[in-house]
């Protein structure tokens, strides 16, 4: 198993429709009167033939080479470690590589990945030849004009079925413009049903009388199996699903034109290959004709208090669940105007990051049509939120149409002070002519703060803008770089820079509505990379002054004064850790791990990460004992231990580790330990460390609770190994509810359950009974994750 971006993008729409992704999307979000279709079927995948890949010949164990073969972190072995994060590198525009298989082997088909940057080194043009006796060579395929829509993204290539070879090149004749040419994987396919990848990240929106389809065609990822086509299933007013449409191959949008005003439309997608067969169905997308967030529309926030600022009114009404409105009163009103009359069918209340006692307990909704003469269209009494950030969801029946709506709070829940995240109304009107664009953001700052990274930041001056586009340039006039980042971000960490380059930075805002203008340019120059010679510690307790006694492309080793010098084995047992984490879980921004070593002081270890000021924005393990053999056991665990942190801690950019609350320090370590003694070729580490872990019990979240035997044994041994462990942080890193580059909250079990499902590719529901029981709650909050996480992805009933 193998996770391959499915690419991305982003598309601005007038408002947001009333989607289920409002009444459900938000973390924790409830619906108490129902007034959405629910779909019997929907998150079931039905598919004709499970996907069967068949056999990647370039995994048998024979021999890669190259034209220009190369040695490091970018040669040719590259190719073929199934890791699209490295690559194979060459300063040639022409150039072969090849294969020689241990038995020879008939091919359906092939995949070439590009690689992670440069798309002008990408091959443009090329032939697959084989041979049986790596002399006189056939071809097998040619490709020319061939281009790559993402990095890191494979595309395969079908070929018939004919001779069995022994060896296998790939001639590349041309890139798409370098005289470079870098590739991250190739490889070669025997075998398998021809059932694509299914189709993801389906989103439906609307656009005038229709909805416009978008999906991820993920058909020829990993396996290299493209579809002829796609099937679109339409649900009109929660009922079963029908064939509505299908599109060609490669096709990637659709639009249903004429919908009916006031109905809920749900659609699905699913991929079909050779011979009919059909991949397993895309997420369920869903819309609301005429029903939208009317909060979205230009418009007039006020309350009881004229509460401005940070913390003011408007925060209440700017789709951002992160920042709140808060009063200085046990009771408040809040209210408002859109610029014309519309008709609510429901409406949304988010809790605040903090204090349960500041949520609002009571509540009357009200509408006018003159801002003086009120109707009560909604009472709610004993209101509570079972965490920080839920969305309740409260659906309306009314007929009639209002200019004003007020929230009057006339309880919250014992403080003097009351909180909200959010308040939408959700309704009909005409969402098309009131959206304006949004105001610039102001005050753009950048700091170097390593050789690696630049920390961004400035102020959210709208409430209106859906995202900002963050650009960066090396010159300031060619803009060639750019990250979307959600409304309500208001700071950025920009990882893997070069030290020593000047680098300049602008933002904007933007909606439907347009775009804001840019702010003012800003330009940092990053200081030199790499590790200093000494280092005066400056945090908790530390005070050495640490010498560096080794280092390479990968770690740097620093001793207090009273480490044994000749204790050099660490140079190559944390070199091999450490080279292992990050070909299985990304680079964490600074190639380098500075690796701190006391002798007879600060008991035990801690980590850092490059989000780290106290440590110099560095990845860090800092670990005292008594005894540094080599043989000493204590030594060489806690060494790996720490090194696990880092990976909770910072993978894939961002900063924290949602799932510490239920793995404690640490139940993750034990299993990455043993898959990192394992990937480093340390087997005598792996055998003893299996030992001790697999007869290791604790007291949660049950008694007798085997982590490591019961959990993460099982998800490593048959769903992937390293791979798996990889998949949890990126779909956690993907998904997870984050803000401003850092997690906001602790998961919950169920949550925990559904991501790790979907980083081994099946529903852990059962082993997860086995190995921590299972309660009402536990289902409840599984549940809920399904529908809070839908992109997760693996099937489940």
């Amino acid at each position: 198993m193998r996770f391959s971006p499915a690419g991305s993008g982003s598309r601005y729409t007038p408002v947001r429709p009333w989607t289920a992704a409002l009444l459900t999307g938000a973390v924790g979000a409830t619906l108490l009167t129902a007034t959405t279709p629910v779909h019997a079927d929907e998150g079931t995948a039905t598919v004709t033939t499970a996907p069967d890949p068949g056999t990647d010949i370039t995994g048998n164990g024979g021999k890669i080479t190259a034209q220009y073969a190369e040695t490091g972190a970018e040669s040719e072995s590259k190719l073929i470690d199934n890791d699209v994060r490295t690559k194979y590198f060459t300063i040639r525009s022409a150039m072969w590589v090849q294969y020689q298989s241990t038995t020879a082997a008939t091919i359906d088909r092939y995949t070439v990945t590009s690689a992670n940057d440069a798309p002008d080194r990408d091959p443009r043009d090329w032939t697959l030849q084989g041979s049986l006796d790596g002399s006189a060579w056939t071809v097998i395929d040619t490709r020319s004009d061939q281009t790559f829509s993402a990095r890191n993204q494979t595309r395969g290539f079908g070929v018939a079925p004919g001779t069995a070879y022994t060896h296998y090149r790939l001639v590349v004749s041309k890139t798409n413009g370098s005289s470079d040419s870098q590739l991250a994987e190739w490889e070669l396919w025997a075998g398998g049903n021809g059932v694509p990848a299914a189709p993801s990240k389906l989103t439906a929106t609307l656009e005038g009388d229709g909805a416009r389809l978008d999906w991820a065609d993920n058909s020829s990822y990993d396996t290299g199996y493209a579809e002829s086509g796609f099937q679109i299933e339409r649900s009109v007013a929660g009922g079963p699903f029908e064939p509505l449409a299908t599109a060609g191959a490669d096709v990637r949008s659709y639009t249903d034109a004429a919908l009916r005003s006031d109905t809920s439309y749900s659609y699905r997608v699913r991929a079909v290959g050779a011979g009919n067969g059909l991949s397993d169905y895309s997420n369920t997308a869903d819309v609301a004709v005429g029903m939208f967030d009317i909060t979205d529309l230009a418009g007039t926030v006020t309350d009881q208090y004229t509460t401005g600022g940070a913390e003011g009114r408007e925060k209440a009404a700017d789709n951002s669940p992160y920042s709140k409105y808060l009063t200085s009163h046990a009771t408040t009103w809040l209210q408002y105007q859109p610029a014309g009359a519309s008709r609510l069918t429901g409406y949304t209340v988010t809790s605040a990051n903090d204090s349960p006692d500041r949520d609002p307990k009571n509540w009357t909704l009200r509408g006018s049509v003159d801002g003086s003469t009120w109707t009560d269209l909604d009472t709610r009494s004993g209101q509570s939120f079972t965490g920080r950030y839920q969305k309740r969801s409260y659906s309306l029946d009314t007929d009639r149409s209002f200019r004003y709506f007020r929230l009057d709070v006339t309880a919250n829940n014992g403080a003097g002070q009351t909180q909200l995240a959010e308040w939408e109304l959700l309704g009909t009107g005409n969402p098309y002519s009131q959206a304006d664009a949004p105001e610039a953001p102001s005050g753009l700052s950048v700091k170097a703060v390593s050789g690696d990274q630049a920390v961004l930041g400035w102020s959210d001056n709208s409430r209106l803008e859906q995202s900002f586009r963050l650009e960066r340039s090396l010159n300031g006039t060619d803009w060639d770089w750019s990250r979307v980042v959600p409304n309500g971000t208001t700071a950025y960490t920009d990882l893997g820079l070069t030290g020593g380059t000047t680098y300049y930075y602008r933002l904007r805002a933007e909606n439907a509505g347009g775009r804001s203008a840019y702010t003012t340019p800003v330009k940092v120059t990053t200081p030199p990379s790499g590790m200093p010679a000494t280092w005066q510690e400056h945090w908790l307790e530390h005070v050495q002054l640490l010498t560096k006694v080794h280092e390479n492309e990968d770690v740097a080793i620093y001793f207090d004064n009273d480490m044994d010098r000749s204790q050099t084995w660490l140079n190559d047992y944390v070199t091999k850790l450490w080279k292992y984490t990050k070909q299985n879980y990304g680079s964490f921004s600074n190639p380098q791990l500075a690796a701190v070593f006391h002798k007879g002081k600060y008991g035990g270890g801690h980590p850092a990460t490059v989000f780290d000021a106290s440590h110099d924005y560095r990845n860090v393990i800092d670990i005292g004992l008594g005894d540094w053999k080599e043989t000493d056991s204590q030594a060489r665990n806690v060494t790996s231990h720490e090194i696990a942190h880092i990976v909770e801690f910072s993978a894939y950019g961002v900063k924290g580790s949602p799932a510490f609350g239920l793995w404690g320090d640490s139940k993750w370590a034990e299993i990455y330990q043993y898959d990192a003694y394992l990937g480093a070729g340390l087997t005598a580490d792996a055998e003893s460390w299996y030992d001790k872990a697999i007869v290791k019990t604790d007291n949660f979240p049950r008694a007798n609770t085997a982590w490591f035997r019961d959990w993460f044994l099982p998800i490593w041994r048959d769903h992937g190994k390293g791979e798996a462990l990889d998949a949890f942080f990126r779909l956690t890193a993907e998904q997870f509810t984050q803000h401003n580059g850092s997690y906001v909250r602790d998961m919950n079990m169920g949550e925990f359950i559904h991501f790790w499902s979907g980083a081994a590719g099946v529903d852990l529901r059962k082993q997860a009974e086995t190995a921590f029981g299972w309660t009402d709650e536990y289902e409840r909050q599984l549940g809920q994750a399904r529908l809070d996480f839908p992109d997760v992805p693996y099937t489940h009933s």
